[in-house]
């Protein structure tokens, strides 16, 4: 069972008696060169956009798709997923 609530660790903590060692630092300005990155920023705004777009043209739609249809609606689905994926990986 759990043992609530669950401790809090701090993430920058200096590492104690683990003997984990150094801990790896990522490069991740190969998903935007920083946090004030105008590409993040533009990709937060088509986020939010396509979120609710899909929303609106999906929501309690999909058994009335055709194949043309379903196939359109997977390839913004798999490109929402991309997009809100590299945010994640960012922040």
């Amino acid at each position: 069972m759990f043992q609530l609530p669950f401790p809090v660790r701090d993430a920058n903590a200096t590492a104690g008696s683990g003997g984990l060692g150094d801990l790896p630092e990522w490069d991740l300005s190969d998903l935007y060169a920083s946090e004030d990155a105008p590409e993040l920023a533009r990709d937060l705004d088509w986020l939010q956009e396509e979120c609710a777009a899909f929303a609106a043209d999906y929501e309690g739609k999909l058994a009335d798709l055709d194949a043309d249809g379903l196939l359109e609606c997977v390839q913004r689905n798999e490109k929402i997923n991309n997009i809100a994926g590299r945010i994640m990986s960012f922040a």
